[in-house]
This record gives structure tokens, sequence and C-alpha cells, in this order.
């Protein structure tokens, strides 16, 4: 995907498109942390608002009946897959929207 750098007044800024934005999980007025990483810009939250869903994750296996070691090994197994079923989701996402297909928020994620 290709995007230009625009003039704002005396800045000059990018306009991310609202797909991309939202499979990143980033909205309006978010604080974000700009890093510079191999010539890179590299856009992130801020670690202490990343919510890893650890207390869904573990209501959800209490209420399927786990409980000790079983509840705590489930639990790292799920943790595990989290990363990479999110960067699966941005991928997909990122693809749709270099096709043209215009999904909004809510068709993307309430099914």
């Amino acid at each position: 995907m290709n995007i230009k750098i625009k003039k704002w007044g005396n800045s000059q800024g990018i306009i991310l498109p609202k797909l991309v934005l939202d499979s990143l999980g980033f909205g309006v007025d978010d604080d974000l942390d700009l890093e510079i990483q191999n010539n890179k810009i590299v856009l992130s939250k801020p670690s202490e608002s990343f919510d890893d869903f650890s207390d869904l994750i573990l209501a959800d296996l209490i209420r399927k009946g786990y409980h000790g070691d079983d509840l705590l090994m489930e639990f790292k197994r799920i943790k595990s897959n989290f990363s990479e079923a999110r960067e699966s989701l941005r991928k997909d996402l990122l693809k749709e929207y270099e096709a043209g297909d215009m999904l909004d928020y809510e068709e993307a994620f309430n099914d």
C-alpha cells in the first residue's frame, strides 16, 4: 500500500485508512508510541494500555470447568497462540483493504 505525506498547516502528516487502524486496534485520540526501527516508522499502543484479554480467557476457561494445573496449562496454550492469531487477522484485513474490499469495523468484528 502506498500513501503520501501531506502538508497540514506548518506540519506534515499521513492519513491512515480506517480499516488499517481498526485492524491494529487504533482509534481516534489514542495515544501511540512512535519509534524508528531499521529506517521504518513503527507505531504501537503504549505498553501500559495493552489488553491481552487474560481476564476474559480465564473466565471462559473457568466456565468450561478448568481448574488447577489444567487451567494453567490451557491458559498458557491459548496465550501462546494469541499473538499469532492477532497477526493473522491484521494481515487478512490488510489484504482485503488492498484488494478494494472495504469492510467496516462492525462487519469485520461482529459476525
